[in-house]
């Protein structure tokens, strides 16, 4: 475990967000994908990083960029994760596609993390820092 932690981005949807009925079937209800992240952030916590969580608003993405451009500009974090929600589904690519812009522009010289699937991020936390959690 590293004696600096590092604050991290988790940008992704709201666990309760309008999930193709595939995504539920391969992942899990509202609940039980909130239980997978509670549990990944308990983790990474424990091994010293501290988790802000940014869930974008799907109908309206406005603010919730907004608010992650400033913290990115103010150099708030040392990586960003985002989630397979934004990633995978298709009708998200636009979204995706802003995120990674964003982050580039912003903080080109953080981690850029994605997990393969929702309860992973740990693992996407260990490529990204090339430490065992």
């Amino acid at each position: 475990m590293s004696s600096t932690r590092r604050s991290v981005a988790f940008i992704g949807l709201h666990s309760d967000a309008p999930f193709p009925e595939s995504f539920v079937q391969k992942y899990g209800t509202a609940d039980e994908l909130q239980a997978k992240l509670d549990s990944e952030i308990a983790r990474a916590n424990k091994a010293g990083f501290d988790i802000v969580l940014h869930h974008i608003e799907v109908g309206d993405t406005t603010k919730d960029l907004a608010k992650l451009e400033e913290e990115l500009k103010r150099g708030k974090y040392q990586g960003v994760m985002i989630g397979a929600g934004v990633r995978t589904i298709s009708e998200h690519t636009v979204l995706f596609e802003t995120l990674v812009n964003m982050c580039r522009r912003f903080a080109p010289d953080i981690p850029l993390m994605f997990n393969s699937e929702p309860g992973t991020n740990c693992e996407a936390l260990e490529r990204g820092y090339g430490i065992p959690m």
